[in-house]
């Protein structure tokens, strides 16, 4: 299957979800996250808004803030960028932006360092391989960031033997879906 084929046949699947089945997972994803040893020893945190039937983050954004952590929080452009974000308060600083997911509205970049990137996805492989939304905006924002763990939040039906993917594509080191933690490939080199 091509990504286009795979992004809708995983998309279908997700909207599937019942709101229980969804609550379910994503507290189990959000628990697995927020016992880490790399959340509790992280400083500064990057996450996507969830939207749609996406993992819920807001209850790992919630968390990051009540633990005094740096929140970072994507705001997109017209040219496929991504701007990270300070955020401290959800209610006064984010409103709808692209596609209608929360968008900070501040447009003043964080320029320190990163500890962890959350990488929204719609199917991944043990690879760390992932196909998104197909407009390519976490891969040019991830190029120079080698030395920053990347996350995924997914549930264990977006996980496939194997994904197509480009040379420019980044992949991710480690997948939290319900059912645990997978270390990928790419972490393992």
């Amino acid at each position: 299957m091509d990504k286009k084929e795979i992004r809708k046949k995983i998309l279908e699947k997700r909207d599937l979800l019942s709101k229980e089945e969804w609550m379910e997972k994503s507290k189990a994803i959000e628990t697995l996250f927020l016992n880490s040893d790399w959340y509790r020893t992280a400083s500064s945190i990057m996450s996507y808004v969830s939207f749609r039937n996406e993992a819920d983050t807001l209850g790992i954004i919630n968390r990051i803030l009540s633990d005094q952590k740096k929140l970072i929080v994507p705001k997109t452009n017209d040219r496929y960028e991504i701007k990270p974000i300070l955020i401290k308060d959800l209610e006064k600083e984010m409103r709808p932006g692209r596609f209608g997911i929360l968008e900070p509205i501040s447009d003043t970049v964080f320029e320190g360092k990163l500890d962890i990137v959350i990488v929204p996805g719609v199917v991944f492989d043990p690879k760390g391989n992932r196909v998104g939304f197909g407009k390519g905006y976490y891969d040019r924002f991830l190029q120079d960031k080698q030395d920053v763990l990347k996350v995924a939040l997914a549930y264990s039906f977006q996980v496939e033997e194997q994904v197509p993917h480009d040379p420019l594509d980044i992949p991710v080191d480690m997948i939290i879906t319900e059912k645990g933690s997978l270390m990928t490939a790419k972490s393992e080199e």
